[in-house]
C-alpha cells in the first residue's frame, strides 16, 4: 500500500492527536513519516496515550523527534485497567508530557463498562487538576454525561474535545469550560454536514486539527491507514468552511496548540 500517495505536509501544520505506536502496528512506516513531518517543518505531532503503562515505550521509541510530544492516559475502552495506585502519575515525570488523556466516555461501544469508564474518567480529571495539565477527552455518544462530569471536575488548565462529534449547539458550552475543539478527518466526509456546522462556530482561538491516526483518514485518503501527512486535507476543509485562508488557519491552529499544551515555538 502506498502510504504517501495523498500525503501533503503543510509547513507549520499540527497533528494534535495521533497514536504512533498503533500506526506502526498497522504497518505504517512511522519513522519515514515523522522524518517527512520534520523536513516539512510541521509544528507539532502529539502522540496520545491510551493505557496505564504505554508512556515509557512510546517515549523511548519516538522521543527523539523534536516535534513529538506525549500525553498519558487511559482510554475509556481500557478503563477496567485503571490503577488507583499512582502508576500513570509515576510516568508523568518530564516536560514532554503535555496533557492527561485520552480519557472520557464511550457509550457507542455499549454501557457494560460504564462504571469503570466513569471511575477512570473522574480519576483522570482529578489527576489533570492535581498536575495542572490539560485533559484530552474522548466522547462518543456520551456528550451530556461528558459535559456534566467536566463541569463538575473542571481542570484549570482546560483541555480539548478530541475528534469533536457533538452538534454545533454544544461548542459554546465546552468552550465556556475552557476547552478547545479539535476536528479530525471525518469532517471531510460527505455526510458530515453537522460537523462542518460545528466547525464554523468554534472561536478562532479554540480550534485544533488532528488525525486520530491511524483512524479516520480524510478524503481523499479514506480507506488507508491515517497518518500526520494527511492532516492537511482536514485543515483545508476547515479553512473552506470557516472562510479563512489555509495559511492563516495553520498559523492560528499552531498558536492554539502551543497555548493549550504550553509548547515553545518551533
Amino acid at each position: 500500500m502506498d502510504h504517501f500517495a495523498h500525503a501533503y505536509y503543510l509547513p507549520g501544520s499540527v497533528d494534535s492527536h495521533c497514536h504512533l505506536s498503533i500506526m506502526e502496528q498497522k504497518g505504517l512506516p512511522v519513522d519515514l513519516i515523522l522524518q517527512d513531518c520534520v523536513a516539512a517543518q510541521m509544528s507539532h505531532v502529539v502522540d496520545v496515550g491510551i493505557s496505564i503503562d504505554d508512556l515509557p515505550n512510546r517515549r523511548a521509541r519516538f522521543g527523539t523527534y523534536p516535534i513529538v510530544r506525549f500525553t498519558a492516559g487511559v482510554h475509556p475502552m481500557n478503563a477496567a485497567t485503571w490503577d488507583d495506585h499512582g502508576l500513570l502519575e509515576k510516568h508523568v515525570t518530564t516536560g514532554d508530557v503535555v496533557a492527561i488523556g485520552e480519557t472520557g466516555l464511550d457509550w457507542y461501544r455499549g454501557r457494560d463498562t460504564a462504571d469503570a469508564q466513569v471511575r477512570a474518567f473522574e480519576a483522570q480529571l482529578h489527576l489533570a487538576r492535581r498536575l495542572d495539565l490539560p485533559v484530552v477527552i474522548h466522547n462518543r455518544d456520551a456528550t451530556d454525561d461528558v459535559y456534566h462530569m467536566v463541569r463538575n471536575i473542571t481542570p484549570p488548565a482546560g483541555g480539548v474535545m478530541h475528534c469533536y462529534s457533538a452538534s454545533a449547539q454544544w461548542v459554546a458550552r465546552f468552550v465556556d469550560l475552557g476547552f478547545s475543539i479539535s476536528f479530525a478527518g471525518n469532517v471531510t466526509y460527505k455526510n458530515a454536514a453537522e460537523l462542518r456546522d460545528a466547525a464554523r462556530v468554534v472561536p478562532s482561538d479554540r480550534i485544533l486539527s488532528e488525525t486520530d491516526a491511524p483512524y479516520l483518514s480524510p478524503i481523499p485518503a479514506r480507506g488507508k491507514p491515517n497518518h500526520p501527512g494527511y492532516v492537511s486535507h482536514t485543515i483545508r476543509v476547515l479553512a473552506e468552511v470557516r472562510g479563512a485562508s489555509v495559511d492563516a488557519l495553520i498559523e492560528q491552529i499552531a498558536a492554539n496548540t502551543r497555548a493549550l499544551f504550553r509548547l515553545p515555538p518551533v
